[in-house]
């Protein structure tokens, strides 16, 4: 194993989509944003998509591969993926 290279993964910083579990409750949500707030430097850069009937559908936020992945290990975490309407370039396959 690769240490500096593990290092340098997890300091990576990209932006994520967090969805919460289907049927999470008020409780769960703020558990989930609660770990977001602790790792935003500015809980305005937090956006959560919510609607009146469904509640919370996800957060967009910018994390760490690690802190993406101690998210993943929560219980009222759904999915975190890397958010690919972020991404500055359009993939080429010809290139």
């Amino acid at each position: 194993m690769d240490t500096a290279k593990d290092s340098a993964r997890g300091n990576h910083t990209a932006r994520y989509v967090v969805y919460p579990l289907d049927g999470t409750n008020k409780a769960h949500r703020d558990i989930i944003l609660s770990t977001l707030l602790t790792y935003a430097s500015d809980p305005d850069t937090i956006y959560t998509s919510q609607t009146r009937a469904l509640g919370v559908n996800f957060w967009r936020v910018d994390l760490t591969d690690s802190q993406a992945e101690e998210l993943r290990n929560k219980a009222e975490v759904a999915t975190v993926n890397i958010d690919s309407a972020s991404f500055e370039t359009t993939f080429d396959p010809t290139a």
